[in-house]
């Protein structure tokens, strides 16, 4: 299960106190604020200290303390009765990639405090995607300095874009080392949208609703949901502790063209699995104008599925597909109730 901060957090690993103060002062990591500031506040400073904490390596705004460090607490109820939701959308609209954080109370002392801690950003630069007063402009780029949280400096922004070209190049040499060691013929894509892994000749289907509960080993370390089966590669796939094996499926086609998408209706061999890719394939041509009903009745999709299947995609004519699926709903419903040959007339 992902740690939690809140859960781990012993203040007296962070803090000396003595007499009700906080004898260390603010540095890069560590914010001290009397009050909460409601995250809807028009100059939206809360926003920029999240943002530059992000960026740089984390950090801890605490709440109740005064900026020498004294201990005052909570003065009201404004963080106690917050919804961390709030803060969460208002970070979603003003910055991207999204930012993770908790925001929580512990007594310290005897006193009430607030923490928000800010979990540095896997994915930096944090950046801003919508202005705010005079506080935030489009494209703002924050940083944690020691006290401070300011717009990020040419060195600090070079050195993160060079931490990330070089995280991907050392991800890049894992693969290829991977597919060397393995070999070439043997190893799979899976891709995790819709649950097929394709390889040489050969492909893995994943049911949806199992693909919905998988964990899966992730850069050496286990990222693990509550009751979540694991999947163990070894050859045919297993769920660990059950007795079912998905099977892989050999592919007719070994490859999907335009002259596949028409072969295919002519010959009516496409099986439930394959009618259900090949009207995938649509999404990814010049037009959609194949016999996709024929793909639809075969691989026994209802409306509702399609338009679930369809929010996964990213071909080019996904946004057409709907629109003509919207055009044509009273057809995909007499197509459902016919032969799939009489498809032609239509397609």
């Amino acid at each position: 299960m992902n740690k939690s901060f809140e859960k781990e957090f012993d203040w007296r690993q962070y803090f000396i106190i003595s007499e009700n103060v906080i004898r260390q002062k603010e540095h890069s990591e560590i914010e001290f604020k009397e009050s909460f500031q409601s995250p809807k506040h028009k100059d939206k400073k809360l926003h920029k200290w999240i943002a530059s904490f992000a960026n740089a390596n984390g950090g801890l705004i605490l709440y109740g303390v005064k900026n020498n460090g004294e201990l005052i607490g909570l003065q009201n109820n404004r963080l106690r009765d917050f919804d961390n939701k709030d803060l969460s959308q208002e970070l979603l609209d003003y910055f991207a990639p999204e930012i993770k954080f908790e925001l929580f109370i512990k007594e310290v002392e005897g006193i009430d405090l607030g923490f928000l801690y800010v979990y540095k950003n896997n994915d930096k630069p944090v950046v801003a995607i919508k202005a705010a007063s005079d506080t935030i402009h489009e494209s703002d780029i924050f940083y944690r300095y020691p006290g401070q949280s300011r717009r990020i400096s040419y060195g600090d922004l070079r050195n993160i874009i060079e931490e990330k070209y070089n995280r991907l190049n050392e991800r890049w040499l894992k693969l290829m080392n991977n597919v060397a060691t393995i070999g070439v013929e043997n190893v799979g894509l899976l891709n995790i949208e819709n649950g097929e892994l394709m390889g040489s000749g050969n492909k893995l289907l994943i049911p949806e609703e199992l693909l919905e509960k998988l964990t899966f080993i992730n850069e050496g370390s286990f990222v693990e949901k509550d009751g979540a089966p694991a999947l163990k590669l070894i050859g045919d796939v297993l769920p660990i502790d059950s007795n079912k094996v998905i099977q892989l499926i050999e592919k007719k086609y070994q490859i999907i063209t335009h002259f596949e998408l028409y072969k295919s209706f002519i010959e009516q061999d496409l099986d439930i699995e394959s009618a259900k890719e090949f009207f995938r394939k649509v999404a990814y041509e010049n037009t959609v104008y194949y016999p996709i009903y024929y793909y639809l009745v075969t691989s026994k999709l209802n409306l509702a599925s399609v338009e679930k299947l369809l929010l996964k995609e990213k071909g080019p004519k996904v946004s057409n597909l709907k629109a003509r699926l919207s055009k044509e709903r009273n057809d995909y419903f007499r197509f459902e109730s016919i032969h799939p040959i009489a498809c032609i007339f239509h397609n």
